[in-house]
């Protein structure tokens, strides 16, 4: 089962959590600098994540 979500709601998951670097983010933004061109869009992509810690 596929739930589709937008950002602010995908964003609530993390709340009472502290958000690190990158924090919440399209995963086509998470590329490794050195990584292959050409890269896939954040539309092509279309799936956020988020990196976080209990404070």
């Amino acid at each position: 089962m596929i739930n589709l979500r937008g950002l602010n709601e995908f964003t609530r998951f993390f709340d009472g959590l502290e958000l690190i670097e990158p924090g919440v983010r399209s995963v086509a933004e998470w590329r490794a600098a050195a990584e292959p061109q050409p890269r896939p869009s954040v539309v092509e992509v279309s799936m956020y994540g988020g990196v976080a810690r209990k404070p």
